[in-house]
C-alpha cells in the first residue's frame, strides 16, 4: 500500500507489481499521515493530517466508517483489533484516543475509556502492539 498528501491510497499486488485498487480524494484536501490494517485483514484504515480516521473495505473501497478527532492533530498511528472490536488511535493531540468499533454505527466519536490518562507531554510519533496486550508509543521528546 502507498499512500501520498494528494489524499490517495493504491493497493499493490506484492508479486505482479500490478496496481490493485487506487482510492482517490479519500480526506478530500487533507493529506494521509498513516494507514493500517485491522487484524482481521478486510479493512484498511487511514489517519489524516486533521485529525480524522477513516475505514474502508480492503476488496471494494467503499467507506465504512469515519473516526473523528476531538482536536485537529495529525494522527501518527492506528491500530484496529477486529475480535474486540475496538480501534486506538494517536498523534499529534498527545493523546490515546479509543474507538469502539460498533458495526452499525458510520460516525465514531472517541470514547473516555483509556485509563493511563495522558501520558505524552509531546507529540506522539509512533504507535506498535506487542501481543497479547502490550501497547506502545514514542513521542517527538523521546519518552
Amino acid at each position: 500500500m502507498t499512500g501520498c498528501e494528494g489524499s490517495v491510497v493504491t493497493v499493490w499486488d506484492i508479486n505482479t507489481g500490478a496496481k490493485m485498487l487506487k482510492l482517490s480524494n479519500t480526506h478530500g484536501k487533507q493529506e494521509i499521515t498513516c494507514m493500517s490494517i485491522d487484524t482481521g485483514g478486510k479493512r484498511l484504515l487511514t489517519g489524516a493530517r486533521n485529525g480524522n480516521v477513516k475505514v474502508w473495505n480492503f476488496n471494494n473501497g467503499h467507506c465504512l466508517k469515519k473516526l473523528e478527532g476531538l482536536v485537529e492533530a495529525e494522527v501518527t498511528g492506528i491500530l484496529a483489533f477486529s475480535e474486540k472490536s475496538v480501534i486506538y488511535t494517536a498523534g499529534w493531540n498527545k493523546c490515546i484516543n479509543v474507538y469502539r468499533d460498533d458495526n452499525d454505527a458510520f460516525y465514531l466519536r472517541p470514547q473516555p475509556e483509556w485509563r493511563g490518562g495522558n501520558v505524552h507531554k509531546d507529540d506522539i510519533l509512533t504507535t506498535a502492539y506487542c501481543p497479547p496486550n502490550l501497547l506502545a508509543t514514542a513521542s517527538f521528546d523521546g519518552r
